[in-house]
């Protein structure tokens, strides 16, 4: 009988520990910055949800914490949303790039590709978030020129633009992003003439097809080429 008693009170002893750290986890991550809760919702309030993939998104007293709202991924000790993924199910989404993007500064990564965003230009307001370091809008239905402040994103390591309906040339100012480990701007209608300057790296072998018309190549200070 004593060691039934024993082996009870151990067992309450562990569940109660196990609840002890759960309601401890739950008390140190954060909930979501009241201001960047109401961008998001501005971002979806720019897009046509036809299959009501974003109803989780509200305004209700059960769906405040935008941290837990499908595609949103926050830092759990400040609540600052880090991450916006909408391509779960992007082919759902019809509508423009809401401007309230700009709230959420310490975002580190938008992924918006396969979203329909109805021939709109790249909004230049992506350029102010400076701790961005992936950007991914492809297959999007965007047109018009890659806004020259993009280059204001020196921490970005993966920008991908491809199969859109881009134009021009790229911004001059491109150089900037000396982080860049990934660039896709295929199937665009990008044109004119790039300078680039691959110096001093180590890069080896045969140099690829570049699907630039290149003005200047700069490969010195790097192992010998095939």
């Amino acid at each position: 009988m004593v060691h039934v008693l024993v082996s009870l009170i151990l067992c309450l002893l562990f569940m109660s520990g196990g609840f002890l750290t759960l309601a401890l986890k739950d008390a140190t991550m954060s909930s979501c910055i009241e201001e960047e809760r109401q961008a998001l919702l501005d971002v979806k309030a720019n897009l046509i949800d036809l299959n009501g993939i974003l109803n989780e998104w509200g305004r209700k007293e059960k769906k405040m914490d935008c941290c837990k709202w499908v595609g949103v991924t926050c830092n759990n000790h400040t609540g600052r949303v880090i991450e916006l993924d909408l391509t779960f199910n992007s082919s759902s989404f019809v509508g423009k790039i809401s401007p309230s993007l700009h709230v959420l500064n310490q975002l580190q990564n938008i992924k918006l590709s396969g979203i329909n965003f109805q021939s709109i230009p790249l909004p230049s307001i992506l350029g102010s978030l400076s701790n961005l370091q992936g950007l991914e809008i492809s297959g999007a239905n965007l047109s018009g020129p890659i806004p020259h402040q993009l280059t204001n994103l020196s921490n970005l390591l993966r920008l991908d633009l491809s199969h859109n309906s881009l134009t021009g040339s790229l911004p001059f100012s491109f150089r900037n992003l000396t982080s860049l480990t990934y660039l896709d701007l295929s199937q665009n209608q990008l044109g004119g003439y790039v300078a680039m300057d691959l110096s001093n790296n180590r890069f080896e072998g045969r140099v690829p097809l570049l699907p630039f018309r290149l003005a200047a190549l700069n490969l010195s200070g790097n192992r010998e080429p095939a």
